[in-house]
């Protein structure tokens, strides 16, 4: 068998395997945490987070393994298990960490905007230019679409557009009345997502004239600015 074929092999062994095999051809020694005790801390977590989601746009969801991810956040094995319990649990930090960043990035995005239509041009521009240049998504779209259309169809995109209008209902509060924002959030989010495909849209999300056009037309209407206080009947 040749080292090409051994390398395969191992990409296929589940994570349990892998460990048990580890413990026996290695002494105890070469198992312990290269990372200096001191450096134990919350970053050892971010790069190991970093380091899934390099390999995520490298090899994929399906090819990417404990192995890569340690060695991309220099560390050995054991580090990453010290903080996940397998692989699947990495990926999904990873995943989730990212949408935070995505959806910081979007909120922060409208935090200048003096009105709704100013606000949400804003946020689809940002969100836009964030997924179309994700290159961890983007590959997942192109060859494991099985991997992300679960989360945008069914239960997975109600869910999905759930988290969404909570996540930038605060933002759409200073425009709208409070029991407006959460569904104006929501609806925004599906215009987006109706609009953003390449392919199907008719103009480009990431065109803030184009991003503008669009609000006017499917937003702004739809949801008019709150009453001021004095003019809020008794």
């Amino acid at each position: 068998m040749t080292d090409e074929q051994i390398c395969s092999d191992v990409r296929h062994v589940d994570d349990e395997t892998l460990i048990v095999i580890s413990s026996q051809a290695m002494p105890p020694s070469t198992l312990a945490d290269p990372v200096a005790p001191e450096s134990r801390s919350d970053d050892v977590e971010a790069r190991i987070l970093a380091g899934a989601m390099v390999c995520l746009e490298r090899f994929g969801v399906a090819k990417t393994t404990l192995d890569d991810i340690a060695g991309e956040a220099d560390c050995s094995r054991a580090t990453v298990y010290r903080y996940f319990s397998s692989r699947a649990a990495v990926v999904q930090a990873a995943v989730d960490a990212d949408i935070d960043r995505v959806t910081d990035a979007i909120v922060a995005s409208a935090s200048r905007a003096d009105n709704l239509e100013d606000a949400v041009t804003a946020m689809f521009v940002c969100a836009a230019r964030a997924l179309v240049t994700h290159t961890a998504l983007q590959r997942a779209l192109d060859l494991e679409p099985e991997v992300v259309l679960p989360a945008l169809s069914f239960e997975g995109g109600d869910r999905m557009f759930t988290e969404a209008a909570v996540r930038f209902a605060p933002v759409f509060a200073r425009f709208v009345s409070p029991d407006r924002a959460v569904r104006a959030a929501e609806w925004s989010t599906r215009v987006l997502l109706a609009y953003l495909h390449p392919d199907r849209a008719p103009f480009s999300m990431t065109d803030e004239v184009a991003a503008r056009a669009l609000v006017r037309r499917h937003i702004v209407p739809a949801f008019p600015p709150s009453q001021p206080l004095n003019e809020v009947s008794p």
